[in-house]
């Protein structure tokens, strides 16, 4: 007797990604996860791939992978969420999906009807390098606050060298004390 076409997906994706769970994944999510696996697996960059049910109720199943860097010195591990074209995904919905996984961003692989798959990866704005990793003619970030209360202290040590009277408010302030 033949296999059934689930089987038959569920059997082709067992051999792109590993699916550890007592309980496969309903035919529409095995055929996503297919897909999407196929297209991480044919990447240099991707590898040990796995496919996964989500705590969350409203998407199923997603895939965890090894993700290389450019250089392949080092790699990180990444979930991708595969989603049909009409499927929705909210700003919200993506944060809440993050905190529950324990990862900073999250990659989606968007399936077509011909199974074509497009990678997005969604992550926080780095909105400057650590440290450790700026070039020595980027300045180091400093909290606005204490650029406020350094450039206060400038200004008020070279009143006072210069014996200039406070101006503006401060200086009404001050003769309405005396």
């Amino acid at each position: 007797m033949p296999a059934s076409p689930h089987e038959q997906v569920l059997r082709s994706l067992r051999k792109v990604a590993q699916v550890d769970h007592a309980k496969d994944p309903e035919p529409e999510e095995a055929l996503k996860l297919y897909f999407a696996a196929r297209r991480l697996a044919q990447e240099d960059r991707w590898g040990s791939l796995g496919a996964f049910p989500l705590p969350s109720a409203d998407l199923a199943w997603a895939i965890r992978g090894a993700h290389f860097s450019e250089d392949f010195a080092d790699y990180s591990e990444e979930v991708v969420l595969p989603l049909r074209a009409d499927e929705s995904m909210t700003m919200a919905r993506h944060e809440d999906l993050c905190r529950e996984l324990g990862v900073e961003g999250l990659f989606y692989a968007l399936l077509d009807a011909d199974g074509s798959v497009v990678l997005y990866e969604l992550q926080p704005a780095i909105l400057q390098a650590p440290p450790e990793r700026r070039p020595l003619h980027e300045p180091a970030y400093v909290e606005p606050e204490i650029l406020t209360s350094m450039a206060k202290q400038a200004f008020e040590e070279r009143d006072t060298k210069e014996g200039k009277k406070p101006k503006g408010r401060k200086r009404k302030k001050e003769e309405a004390k005396s």
